[in-house]
């Protein structure tokens, strides 16, 4: 799922550039720290999924997100 998302960003590299960086760095930090249950139970993957929602266009089509236009 992370390879997939990987190469949905990097096709449209000069758009997606913050974003990619972002998940590297949100990627890096909870592999190297034991963050993941934290980030889960404090409502970080709901900010997440909500700020996707709202950023739809710019992360990804809302097709795979399942979201409606």
């Amino acid at each position: 799922m992370v390879g997939m998302l990987v190469e949905l960003l990097t096709s449209q590299v000069k758009d997606k550039l913050l974003v990619l960086t972002c998940l590297e760095l949100t990627y890096l930090v909870m592999s190297r720290y034991d963050w993941r249950v934290l980030f889960a139970t404090e409502g970080g993957v709901r900010a997440v999924l909500g700020c996707m929602q709202e950023h739809h266009s710019s992360v990804l089509p809302s097709s795979i997100l399942g979201l409606r236009s």
